[in-house]
């Protein structure tokens, strides 16, 4: 699901003010009990051009990052995986960090309806682009 923020880091690479980072978080399959199983890492798929930070070697704050961007906004309400609860949106959040969600799909109907899967994480953004 990079693609829905591809441009987004691309945009900030070219910025001198910018330094921009690429955090890829591990998610868990989740069975019906809410059991979570498989773990995928799937940070081995990004180009090896990007500039990858491990989860697993930096925390979120320890990067510190003025504005982080998500594109899973469920957090714990997801049914079919789950990240790592260190991550869920309600624990990033902090008075001097924005928090931005880009879907990574927008519905649109032909009667103008849009829809957008805000999940649990609309009520702690800061802002949403679509």
């Amino acid at each position: 699901m990079w693609d829905s923020l591809e441009s987004i880091y691309e945009s900030a690479e070219k910025d001198s003010d910018c330094e921009a980072y690429i955090m890829p978080i591990p998610y868990y399959d989740k069975e019906e009990n809410e059991r979570l199983t498989k773990l995928r890492d799937e940070s081995n798929l990004y180009s090896a051009s990007l500039d990858i930070v491990s989860c697993k070697e930096h925390t979120v704050d320890e990067i510190d990052p003025d504005i982080i961007f998500i594109h899973n906004p469920y957090d714990d309400e997801n049914l079919i995986t789950s990240i790592n609860s260190d991550y869920y949106t309600r624990k990033i959040i902090r008075d001097d960090r924005l928090v931005i969600y880009v879907p990574y799909f927008v519905s649109y109907a032909a009667d103008l309806d849009v829809y957008v899967s805000f999940g649990i994480s609309g009520v702690y953004v800061d802002y949403v682009i679509a």
